[in-house]
């Protein structure tokens, strides 16, 4: 994985969607309405935290592997996202079914799932870091980053999608109690806390998702 440290734009825009997501949720079960808009906005957090992403996207994935609601920034993720599940293989249903991250380099020489990346490298894509959404013991989906560009995810990019991923997974996975707001800023203080300490520009992003949990 590539080493050269990246910085994050301030999270001012992707915190304000996320607030807007869970305002549209709050209460409701988690339809298939409500999915979808909540991992379309996901979607554009990722990419906007991880500067040098050109498209993310975010998968729900049920108990036996069928991918429920999906979100894509841009039509080449949602055709990558669409081939791991024609092909049955690819850096997300990895992710998700291990329960840890996995990262491509470089499409045209990782031969892991070569169905998928043979075809996604004609779309131009050349890496691709996934993270699973964590809520539950078999996982919740994924969340995913890619680039035009070989090796372009630094292990802080990786640290960065990791607690992403953590306050998404409370968020989707608690998004129909009653008790929300209560629940949602536990589990949210708890998987970023890391985050929360970093003094890098994207600990807007995390205060703001924090915050989310102490709304009346």
């Amino acid at each position: 994985m590539n080493t050269t440290p990246t910085s994050s734009t301030p999270g001012s825009s992707p915190a304000r969607e996320l607030l807007a997501i869970f305002g549209r949720s709050n209460g409701y079960l988690l339809t298939e309405q409500t999915a979808h808009d909540a991992v379309d906005g996901l979607a554009g957090i990722a990419r906007d935290i991880i500067t040098s992403a050109e498209g993310a996207g975010v998968s729900i994935i049920d108990t036996d592997g069928t991918r429920t609601s999906v979100g894509a920034t841009n039509p080449d993720v949602l055709e990558a996202d669409n081939l791991q599940y024609e092909f049955g293989q690819g850096p997300c249903m990895s992710a998700w079914s291990t329960g840890e991250p996995t990262y491509i380099a470089d499409t045209h020489t990782d031969d892991r799932f070569q169905k998928w990346t043979s075809a996604v490298a004609a779309l131009g894509i050349r890496s691709c870091l996934s993270v699973p959404l964590l809520n539950r013991p078999t996982g919740l989906g994924a969340m995913k980053v890619y680039s035009t560009t070989v090796d372009a995810f630094t292990d802080e990019d990786r640290r960065l999608l990791m607690n992403l991923a953590r306050s998404a997974a409370a968020l989707l996975g608690h998004i129909q109690a009653s008790d929300t707001p209560q629940r949602i800023s536990d589990d949210v203080k708890a998987s970023l806390a890391d985050g929360t300490r970093s003094e890098s520009p994207a600990a807007s992003s995390w205060n703001a998702l924090i915050w989310i949990g102490r709304r009346p």
